[in-house]
């Protein structure tokens, strides 16, 4: 019998609960296409799973999450962009 570990349990964010449910949901439901919005931003995103989207937008970039984006554009459109996937090459 493995011995208990006293630790809390890691909750997932409200957005990252809510990303696992539409997923959850998306499988159930048999969904073809789907639209996904991000929440913070691309590369530490929940929807960045997501291994070959069709598609992918960026809007305007403006200054908000800068404690975990960036201070700077630059910076946060960036952080945006790690939603952008390179596709295969075919060869």
């Amino acid at each position: 019998m493995p011995a208990e570990i006293d630790m809390p349990l890691a909750l997932p964010t409200y957005f990252r609960f809510l990303t696992l449910m539409a997923f959850q949901a998306f499988m159930e439901e048999r969904t073809d296409v789907a639209v996904l919005e991000v929440g913070i931003g691309g590369r530490y995103d929940a929807t960045n799973v997501v291994e070959r989207p069709v598609v992918c937008g960026i809007t305007s970039i403006g200054l908000d999450h800068q404690s975990v984006l960036g201070s700077t554009h630059a910076e946060i459109a960036d952080h945006k962009a790690g939603i952008l996937k390179v596709p295969p090459t075919q060869g």
